[in-house]
């Protein structure tokens, strides 16, 4: 089985590289798909983090009207920009 490492750098300027190449998750490094990325990658060691956390933590100062179906909007998102580099075993539920 062929190993793949996903490198991560959180401190300074948010970047991923996955099997050697740069990953880029949207247009901008603080867009809500990369924001969500990153709250996933932080919580993933503590068991994840719940949707109503997820929610405050990307909408909670705005003024989204459906905040539940904007993030439900941003998961697939996340899914479908993911979905190019085969990572079958990554939970993003809803």
């Amino acid at each position: 089985m062929e190993r793949r490492i996903l490198k991560i750098q959180m401190l300074g300027c948010f970047s991923l590289e996955y099997d050697g190449k740069e990953l880029v998750l949207d247009r901008n490094k603080v867009s809500k798909t990369t924001q969500l990325f990153q709250l996933i990658l932080l919580h993933s060691q503590d068991g994840g983090i719940f949707k109503v956390a997820l929610i405050e933590a990307l909408y909670g100062r705005s003024d989204v009207e459906n905040k539940n179906g904007s993030l439900n909007n941003t998961i697939f998102r996340l899914r479908k920009q993911l979905y190019p580099y085969k990572w079958r075993n990554v939970y993003l539920g809803s």
